[in-house]
């Protein structure tokens, strides 16, 4: 089985950002706030520091503020062709990446340390994808340094820059449509609520005090689907797993 045949098939879930025109959004109860995020948070009477600014501005807001943040801890579901892929990555800005993504329900384990990733599944998982490689990678970490081809997709889903970038891009077209809408607290935060007519974007709802960040982007046709943006600025922790196959050096 080729890297590529592999990354192809464990990372169809690349597709949840701006290139899943046809998935859906909604939010999960909201989970509690972090500690970062709880230092943020303003009375509901003081006047956010987003009054006056149209939907546009609010939007360019909240990619320069998000592209200035240290960390982001990433949670989602979704629904493509009938597999269920979820998320839970928790990124910062200098290549370190650490969480699970799941398939079916069936979790993959990633990490990153700059330009090394690691990931590891289980049997069952490999069992799906090619019975002869189950013996040799069913619950061993794997690593590898090659960014081209299919694997460049694996490397950019546990990259912060990447991700972030891909959820909140928007057309020229689209940006003439975005309009501002009344927020709903989101992680004990009072939000505003950018609304889009670009299905793979929704209603995002961004943080009305403190630094303009994305919490929940939304599209609400199915409950199933959601996607979360919490822990903003919070330490990632990440460490090399112990003794991994080093999938450069297979042929």
């Amino acid at each position: 089985m080729s890297r590529a045949t592999m990354a192809a098939t464990l990372f169809l879930c690349l597709t949840l950002t701006a290139g899943c025109s046809d998935s859906e959004l909604v939010t999960a109860p909201s989970s509690a706030p972090s500690a970062t995020e709880s230092a943020a948070i303003e009375s509901t009477s003081e006047v956010s520091a987003l009054e006056g600014l149209s939907a546009l501005q609010i939007w360019r807001k909240t990619k320069k503020d998000a592209k200035q943040a240290k960390s982001v801890h990433l949670t989602g579901s979704f629904i493509e062709d009938n597999d269920r892929i979820q998320i839970d990555l928790k990124l910062n800005d200098t290549n370190r990446g650490i969480g699970t993504i799941s398939l079916n329900g069936e979790k993959i384990f990633v990490r990153r340390l700059g330009k090394v990733l690691y990931f590891k599944a289980n049997r069952k998982f490999w069992d799906s994808v090619d019975p002869a490689a189950t013996n040799l990678f069913g619950n061993r970490w794997l690593k590898t340094k090659n960014q081209s081809g299919d694997m460049a997709e694996f490397f950019q889903l546990v990259d912060m820059d990447s991700f972030i970038s891909d959820s909140l891009k928007l057309s020229a077209a689209d940006r003439k449509k975005l309009k501002r809408g009344a927020g709903t607290p989101v992680a004990g935060q009072e939000t505003v609520a950018l609304k889009s007519a670009a299905k793979a974007f929704g209603v995002l709802y961004v943080a009305a005090n403190g630094p303009t960040l994305p919490l929940d982007l939304v599209l609400p046709a199915d409950k199933r689907q959601f996607m979360k943006f919490r822990g903003w600025n919070d330490p990632v922790t990440v460490t090399a797993p112990k003794s991994p196959i080093d999938m450069d050096k297979l042929s």
